[in-house]
């Protein structure tokens, strides 16, 4: 292993919090390098598995970038991917079920514009397999997920002679070889700059997204599929202007999704939606009040069958606004019943997952005097 020495850096951070006892660690990855962070997995061995990207310069993505930790978070390995002059940028990945990793993101290796690839990883970080998909223009693989026969991504304005949408879905086998791409939000046309951000798998093997659409005026958005990828709905949370990140299901058929968004009379402010598998919205919970300068809800993770944990940005009113980023476990009623302070910054909790042994991982990245740390 090696590292590249940069004029500035961002850390990593993970917060480690055991319910009842307030047992904590932090710990940095990517001292002396510029990285971002997008999923962390608990591994087989108990330990983790950090996705992420290290820069070349603020515009310029490099490597998309693994690192495996033990139970304590100690560095264990890590592994860079792309060739060190093209970019290569790790848009997610995702755990399979032989302790390996789908990965997916953005490369300029066969062409100045971005493509998107799709990386297998063993359970020691070793490329399995690589599949790139030219097409036209700049797009990506924002996401992707494992199933039963292979794996399903997401692309972003994806483009290749007709076939052209700003949400597709494409199903590759396990080699990676893609079978069908299904285009998504084409049947109304009053959807615009429609934007697929997260891809989840539901409890009955459905496809669900979560975003942002204009229609008229930015909401938050969904898109439910079969597991053909045919767009089941579609739907959009009326009266509320913002995007929705990622979820997670309870009850079968029930989801809880964390968003920003701001109603008349409110401002900015982190929300927790509810919502059915038919598409139809259940209730709308406002985590704050409305005396806040700002704020959103991103990631979320569950905890127990009545408790959720939220990550949550926000800044108050004052000049200059006092920033706050924290976790938040709720009810599902959105009720807070305790809440932890990170930082008083104003960069979001990228990922949330809870551990074998009732514990939180929290991950994410903060620019902290001239340089990104935590």
């Amino acid at each position: 292993m090696f590292r590249l020495k940069l004029t500035s850096f961002l850390l990593l951070f993970l917060f480690l919090m055991q319910f009842g006892q307030g047992q904590e660690w932090p710990k940095i990855y990517g001292d002396d390098l510029q990285v971002y962070v997008r999923k962390v997995f608990e591994d087989y061995d108990k330990g983790f598995l950090i996705g992420g990207d290290i820069l070349a310069n603020p515009n310029k993505f490099k490597y998309a970038w693994i690192i495996k930790t033990d139970i304590n978070g100690n560095e264990l390995w890590n592994k860079k991917y792309g060739n060190g002059i093209d970019q290569n940028f790790l848009g997610s990945c995702y755990k399979t079920t032989d302790g390996g990793l789908i990965a997916c993101g953005n490369t300029t290796i066969e062409d100045p514009l971005f493509d998107p690839f799709f990386y297998k990883l063993n359970a020691c970080g070793e490329v399995e397999w690589c599949k790139i998909l030219l097409s036209q223009g700049n797009n990506d693989a924002s996401d992707i997920i494992a199933v039963e026969d292979g794996y399903i991504g997401m692309l972003r304005y994806y483009k290749n002679d007709s076939l052209y949408a700003r949400i597709s879905l494409v199903k590759m086998n396990r080699e990676g070889e893609p079978l069908w791409i299904q285009q998504l939000a084409q049947e109304d046309t009053l959807i615009n700059n429609e934007e697929g951000l997260f891809l989840y798998l539901t409890s009955n093997n459905s496809y669900l997204i979560s975003g942002e659409a204009y229609h008229p005026g930015y909401h938050p958005f969904w898109i439910m599929t079969d597991t053909s990828g045919f767009e089941v709905w579609d739907f959009f949370w009326s009266g509320l202007s913002g995007q929705a990140h990622r979820l997670v299901e309870k009850d079968s058929g029930i989801f809880y999704s964390t968003c920003w968004g701001s109603s008349p009379g409110r401002p900015q402010s982190p929300i927790l939606l509810k919502f059915d598998c038919y598409g139809n919205p259940i209730d709308m919970y406002y985590l704050m009040g409305d005396t806040i300068g700002g704020g959103s809800a991103t990631s979320i993770a569950n905890i127990n069958d009545t408790c959720l944990s939220i990550g949550v940005t926000w800044k108050n009113l004052s000049y200059p606004a006092e920033k706050h980023v924290e976790i938040f476990l709720t009810d599902t009623l959105g009720n807070i019943l305790t809440q932890r302070l990170l930082l008083k910054e104003y960069q979001e909790v990228t990922n949330i997952i809870k551990t074998f042994n009732n514990k939180i991982i929290a991950i994410g990245q903060y620019f902290v005097d001239g340089n990104w740390d935590i």
